[in-house]
């Protein structure tokens, strides 16, 4: 049997690459706050990491069914909003005198992701749902060939639908 990426990935347990892509989808939902300059262009680090989850998710439906991809879609949402509902709730408890004093540090961070998140989950459902839809309809309009020309177009177009969404969306 040839060592291709279909055989490697399709060997993987879909529970693994579903956990991965939630993991993932949590990741960039905490980071998409932060700002990085890579090079002189500024780039948001939630879609950096976005990026890798929504290859995961890609490989979720080409290689098992569309099914497993929503499911990952919808655990990666439930696990970021359960996260971001937590970290309010750290927030706004009272804490004692020497958290507050470290405290000082984390507050903006808190305070600028709960500004950002329903535009992060817009901007998530939007383009994951878009591009795990397009993928499907590619495979069968190409008869599931030319796997790496369909994954890199509509993984490029999911990325920068992502970005211009959650930057209407947060601005």
């Amino acid at each position: 049997m040839q060592n291709t990426p279909q055989s490697f990935i399709s060997k993987m347990p879909v529970d693994f690459l579903m956990l991965a892509f939630a993991m993932l989808t949590l990741f960039s939902c905490w980071f998409c706050t932060a700002d990085v300059n890579l090079y002189g262009i500024i780039l948001d680090m939630g879609i950096l990491i976005f990026s890798i989850a929504l290859f995961v998710c890609l490989c979720i439906v080409e290689f098992f069914n569309y099914q497993k991809a929503q499911n990952a879609i919808l655990l990666g949402l439930i696990f970021s909003i359960v996260t971001i509902v937590y970290n309010q709730l750290a927030y706004y408890l009272p804490s004692p005198e020497f958290a507050e004093k470290m405290g000082q540090m984390y507050n903006p961070f808190v305070e600028a992701q709960a500004k950002s998140a329903i535009d992060f989950f817009q901007a998530y459902l939007i383009s994951t749902f878009f591009g795990m839809f397009i993928l499907a309809k590619s495979k069968a309009w190409f008869y599931g060939e030319k796997i790496f020309i369909r994954m890199a177009v509509v993984f490029f177009l999911s990325i920068g639908m992502f970005s211009i969404l959650f930057k209407w969306f947060y601005h």
